[in-house]
């Protein structure tokens, strides 16, 4: 009951309701709790740390502090960037017995998010683009969350048997139906490459060749949309409310411009809005010009790195199980993101992450080049030897 209650705190601030009080308590809630997911990991048992993400963000911290300084930022908007920075401190670790809390987060996040989208898309009548809301932030964070916990769920409908299987595989449709009624075209982008690699894991040029030209689609579909076959399209399938407005192409264009001018700290905290107020938008589209634009280009170097790291897990995955590649498709829904977003500005979502790649990486036996036979499933029925088998296989190397 107390893991339960838990968990529905966390996902109070991954879901972002919490900004329903106070939008800097969403922000600094979610650095917190990564922060403390670390702190409290390192005493549990079968603890490993990443050292990686350990060095990484204080010195992305001490950057983002000097970059501050020399341009004058002001101090909310370095407050906010350093939350951002330290939400990734939650990476640092990997906690066997975090298993449970984090599989009920993912999954208390999903349905929250789910009954938000349909709630709205039932009162609006249609799939209208940006209609969709959060309640600390636009569609977009919300079909990008969704992704990021649709491969838990994904798994669980395949461990499971009779009247529960066919519920889950319901819940799962929702959860696309969702995401495509959002309207984001990243959100859907990243559900079809999902969709994708869970159902070509044996089929994997097959799969590579797919999502290369869905990425490319999705990168350039500012301009894929203004043509007039895709917008007869839309109306048809009804949807409705989407206005033209920047291609990525050229934000990307101009941010690259401020980072030629400003290369090693950057324009500073809180000057995107500023610096790129003539395209009417407040930030770059992409995670990576979004920190090497506010900070300079050792922090988005960084950043890179830090996503690197992260995209080793799904390819280690899928040389162990299906199983273990299916929950680490979370992580390719967040790097997806990142490339037309600049999710890194969001402390609930990192948090998210930070749950997502717990999940992930426990999936993965320490020193094992593969899931050993008998390994329970994620739900066993036996919870005490599921416990079991967790702290004897995830234990460090």
């Amino acid at each position: 009951m107390s893991l339960t209650i838990v968990a529905a705190v966390l996902a109070l601030l991954t879901t972002g309701i919490t900004s329903l009080i106070s939008h800097p308590l969403t922000m600094l809630g979610g650095a917190a709790a990564s922060v403390g997911f670390v702190a409290l990991g390192l005493l549990s048992r079968g603890a490993r740390i990443h050292p990686g993400y350990v060095v990484a963000p204080p010195i992305m911290l001490l950057l983002v502090l000097i970059s501050s300084e020399h341009n004058i930022s002001p101090v909310s908007s370095t407050i906010h960037l350093l939350s951002c920075y330290v939400a990734f401190l939650g990476l640092a670790g990997t906690f066997p017995e975090f298993f449970d809390v984090c599989q009920r987060v993912c999954l208390l996040t999903y349905l929250v998010l789910v009954a938000m989208v349909l709630g709205q898309t039932l009162q609006t009548g249609a799939i209208s683009s940006w209609s969709v809301k959060g309640a600390a932030g636009t569609g977009n964070l919300m079909a990008a969350q969704l992704n990021m916990t649709m491969p838990l769920m994904l798994l669980m409908a395949g461990e499971s048997e009779g009247i529960r299987r066919i519920f889950l595989r319901g819940l799962v449709g929702l959860g696309m139906l969702s995401v495509v009624f959002v309207g984001s075209r990243n959100g859907i982008g990243s559900l079809l490459i999902l969709i994708t690699l869970a159902s070509l894991f044996h089929h994997r040029k097959l799969a590579f060749l797919l999502c290369s030209v869905i990425t490319l689609c999705l990168v350039f579909s500012q301009e894929l949309l203004e043509t007039r076959p895709v917008m007869a399209l839309l109306a048809r399938f009804r949807f409705v409310g989407y206005q033209a407005s920047r291609p990525r192409s050229q934000i990307w264009s101009v941010s690259l411009d401020f980072i030629r001018e400003s290369p090693w700290l950057g324009i500073g905290p809180g000057e995107t809005d500023r610096a790129l107020e003539v395209l009417d938008v407040n930030h770059a589209h992409n995670n990576y010009l979004q920190t090497s634009l506010e900070s300079g280009l050792p922090v988005g170097l960084m950043m890179c790195l830090l996503v690197a790291g992260l995209l080793n897990i799904p390819f280690t995955a899928a040389l162990t199980s299906r199983r273990a590649f299916l929950l680490s498709l979370s992580i390719v829904a967040y790097v997806v993101q990142s490339l037309t977003e600049a999710s890194v500005h969001l402390p609930q979502q990192t948090l998210l992450l930070v749950f997502c790649t717990n999940l992930a990486r426990l999936a993965i036996p320490a020193g094992q080049p593969s899931i050993p036979a008998g390994q329970p499933s994620l739900r066993s029925r036996d919870p005490a030897q599921a416990t079991a088998f967790r702290r004897a296989e995830y234990r460090p190397g």
